[in-house]
């Protein structure tokens, strides 16, 4: 059974922060003039954004809501053999990869400088069709170690992703983590 997402819009995770903050309900049986003080609403957007950044950063994967991306990605060859895609913008974490050919997920690192990720530099240590590897860059570029020969096609790629239109997909745990989170 998958996680369950609740999808907000940027309007309704500003009232989810408002009603969690003792910020509203409002009362709306007085009239207030006021000409001066903060902008309430820019300033928990602004820890709204930093809050869900922080959480796509470091829940673990299997908590955090997956979009699958295979359809967007073209694999390249690399004269070394190996295979290399651009990811989509907004893409934060890949969570896994499967290309045709290969006989299990691939193993995701996102350091290039860890020893599973150097040892993709030599032929024959790298990751093959039994034991792939793919290597996720901050330029937004990911490695692929090692396509089967003939025409590459990823299957599956599940990666955590920024929605364009600005929504916030939640999980449950993603919830849960809110109250605490927020500091009045």
């Amino acid at each position: 059974m998958g996680l369950r997402i609740h999808t907000l819009s940027a309007d309704e995770m500003l009232g989810l922060w408002k009603l969690a903050t003792m910020y509203e309900p409002a009362r709306l049986d007085c009239i207030i003039n006021r000409t001066d003080g903060i902008d309430l609403d820019r300033l928990l957007r602004h820890r709204i954004e930093g809050w869900y950044a922080r959480q796509l950063l470091d829940l673990p994967i299997e908590e955090l809501p997956l979009t699958e991306i295979a359809d967007r990605l073209t694999p390249a060859r690399r004269p070394d053999g190996s295979a290399e895609v651009s990811l989509p913008e907004g893409t934060v974490r890949v969570a896994g990869v499967m290309m045709e050919g290969w006989h299990r997920l691939a193993t995701v690192t996102s350091d290039p400088t860890s020893a599973l990720a150097q040892e993709q530099r030599n032929p024959y240590s790298r990751g093959g069709v039994d034991e792939p590897v793919a290597v996720v860059y901050r330029d937004g570029r990911m490695s692929l170690h090692t396509p089967p020969p003939g025409e590459m096609r990823l299957t599956s790629v599940t990666a955590v992703v920024r929605p364009e239109d600005g929504s916030f997909p939640l999980t449950d745990a993603m919830l849960w983590r809110l109250n605490d989170s927020i500091v009045i």
